[in-house]
């Protein structure tokens, strides 16, 4: 069989030359940027780089933080049915993923965002259970 009219593609060149890289389109190094722009969590989605969307996006970050530990909460105090907690995990691991992978765009601004939130949320918390162990002591 004659393969001298075969061509290679950009993979097949890649492996030949011995490189092992990916080429999934955009490489996120393993190293932190302070980029106004982003990535997010698909090709196509992205922030920047103006400085209004990426603070846009970045508040949306903090409120999905926000709202995952408030699902948290929810989920031990208001679920009072297996149908209920299993609905609560839900949404939490899907939050949960998508944040962690915003967090993984190695971007100061959107992993600060991330970490604020859930820090907001949890410090909600525990004012909510405060509040509500001192107006029922």
């Amino acid at each position: 069989m004659d393969h001298s009219q075969h061509t290679t593609t950009t993979n097949e060149q890649h492996s030949a030359s011995g490189s092992t890289g990916c080429s999934m389109g955009s490489h996120h190094g393993s190293t932190f940027s302070f980029s106004t722009s982003a990535t997010l969590l698909f090709n196509g989605v992205t922030v920047g780089p103006d400085i209004v969307t990426y603070l846009l996006a970045c508040a949306i970050i903090v409120a999905m933080g926000v709202a995952r530990q408030e699902l948290v909460r929810m989920s031990e105090v208001e679920a009072n049915s297996s149908e209920k907690r299993a609905a609560f995990f839900f949404l939490q691991a899907t939050i949960s993923y998508l944040l962690m992978l915003i967090a993984m765009t190695f971007n100061v601004g959107l992993f600060m965002a991330v970490v604020i939130g859930l820090t907001a949320g949890f410090y909600r918390s525990l004012l909510q259970l405060k509040n509500k162990s001192e107006c029922c002591a």
